[in-house]
Parts: C-alpha cells; sequence; structure tokens
C-alpha cells in the first residue's frame, strides 16, 4: 500500500542524497544531468563499500545496498528519482530537472512460461464464449426450465438461476479476454472496468 510506497520512494531518494554527497560533494539540488548519469552507472556498479548484509540502520555496519541491484532495480530508482525531480520542478524548487534526457535502464526481458496445464482448451473456450454459444445459450434459458433440469426444490429452486448464468458468463468472459489473475478478478469493482 501507501507506507510500502513511501518507503521506497524514501530509500531510493535517501540512497542518492547520500551518493551525491559523499561521492559528489554536491547538494542533491546542484546535480546536473551528468551527475544523473553518473549516479545510473554507479547504480549498475555500486563500489563494494556501498554494499553489506541487511543490518540496522544505525549500526556501524549498515550499507545503502545489499547487492547490487537487479537491472528491473535500477529501472525502479532512475524511475522513482525522475518523478521527484519532476515534481520539484512542479513545485518551483527547482529551474529544471536533470533527469529528463536520461533514459530509464531497460530491465532484461523475463521470458515465463504459461502453465497452461488448467487452461481450458481453444476449442472448448470457443463453444464457450462465442455469440449464441454455451454461456449464452445457458443465459437466455428460463428459469422454469433450469429449475425443472437441475431438480431444484425449496429455497434454491426460487433463486433466479439465469441471473446467476448471466454472472458466470461475465466472470469467465472477464478472466478469459483479459488475463487477469483471480485474485485481481475478486477485487475488481464495476468502477474499475471503466
Amino acid at each position: 500500500g501507501q507506507d510500502k510506497t513511501l518507503r521506497a520512494y524514501t530509500k531510493e531518494l535517501e540512497r542518492f542524497l547520500l551518493w551525491c554527497i559523499k561521492k559528489r560533494r554536491k547538494a542533491m539540488s546542484d546535480v546536473s544531468t551528468e551527475d544523473c548519469e553518473a549516479y545510473k552507472a554507479f547504480l549498475a556498479e555500486p563500489d563494494s563499500a556501498w554494499i553489506g548484509a541487511k543490518v540496522g540502520r544505525h549500526t556501524p555496519f549498515w550499507r545503502p545496498f545489499a547487492d547490487i541491484p537487479s537491472k528491473a532495480s535500477q529501472k525502479y530508482a532512475v524511475t522513482i528519482l525522475k518523478s521527484f525531480f519532476e515534481w520539484l520542478v512542479a513545485v518551483a524548487y527547482l529551474r529544471g530537472n536533470p533527469w529528463l534526457t536520461v533514459k530509464t535502464p531497460r530491465p532484461d526481458k523475463k521470458i515465463t512460461i504459461l502453465a497452461i496445464g488448467r487452461a481450458l482448451p481453444q476449442r472448448l473456450w470457443d463453444k464457450l464464449s462465442e455469440a449464441g454459444g454455451i454461456l449464452d445459450r445457458l443465459c437466455a434459458t428460463p428459469d422454469e426450465v433450469l429449475r425443472e433440469r437441475y431438480g431444484l426444490r425449496g429455497w434454491v429452486a426460487k433463486f433466479p438461476m439465469s441471473a446467476q448464468y448471466r454472472l458466470a458468463r461475465a466472470l469467465l468472459l472477464l478472466l478469459g479476454c483479459t488475463g487477469l489473475r483471480r485474485e485481481e478478478v475478486a477485487k475488481t469493482t464495476r468502477a474499475l472496468l471503466k
């Protein structure tokens, strides 16, 4: 949530501020594009003195990095710094953003092999999702026919079955057409679908 984002921003800004003071001997507000490029290069290969095991911040063994940042972490750090400096310009603290022309590092493309063992076969998906397909026909079936077909009695027989099929159709189409994960779909509201 918000606390996690604040911690991440704080960590990246503190690292940059420390680097500005220790390595460049200047205030963060005085950095140039050249300094920003140098920091980007530093992120890819920080000095060994800046790397150490995770320990309490107020111990003499604390170091800004636990390891050499991954490409994704480097990109994240530069993105945060660009946004922060953009904000400093917007509030008129700085006249220009030295990060503006610095290219964001590109993480290595990660190849993810899809686990499709539980996926529906394409032919079944087509029969379910096509106009006039299985889901559309179930949604169009009158409740009386569905009650009779499934032998529903008691309170469950009063439940509007066609409405349940429409809900199931919407859910299946949302999952199948968007690629959202179950957890994401579970948290989806109508307002988020706009």
